[in-house]
C-alpha cells in the first residue's frame, strides 16, 4: 500500500511497524484493533467476489487512489509540510 500511495502521489511513504507495547496505557480501543489485525490470519476477511457482485462500483485500492484517493492524500501531506 505504500509504494502504491508513494508512486500515485510522489511521496516516498515509509512504512514503520508499531510494536504493541507502543500501545500500552493508550485508548483500549487501539490494543483490540491491533490485537485485531495481528490475530493468525489477519483480522479482515472478505470475499471479494461476492462483494462485487453485490456492489459492482467497488474499487481496488489503486482505483480507488486514482480517482479518490490521491486528493486526500496530497492535503495530508500539504497540511504536514505547513
Amino acid at each position: 500500500m505504500v509504494d502504491a500511495i508513494s508512486c500515485t502521489t510522489g511521496v516516498a511513504v515509509a512504512y514503520r511497524a508499531i510494536p504493541r507495547e507502543a500501545l500500552t496505557g493508550l485508548d483500549p480501543d487501539a490494543q483490540a484493533g491491533y490485537d485485531f489485525a495481528h490475530r493468525k490470519g489477519g483480522g479482515w476477511q472478505a470475499d471479494i467476489s461476492k462483494l462485487r457482485s453485490l456492489h459492482p462500483t467497488l474499487m481496488t485500492f489503486d482505483t480507488w487512489l486514482r480517482k479518490e484517493g490521491r486528493a486526500q492524500f496530497d492535503a495530508l501531506f500539504r497540511d504536514q509540510s505547513a
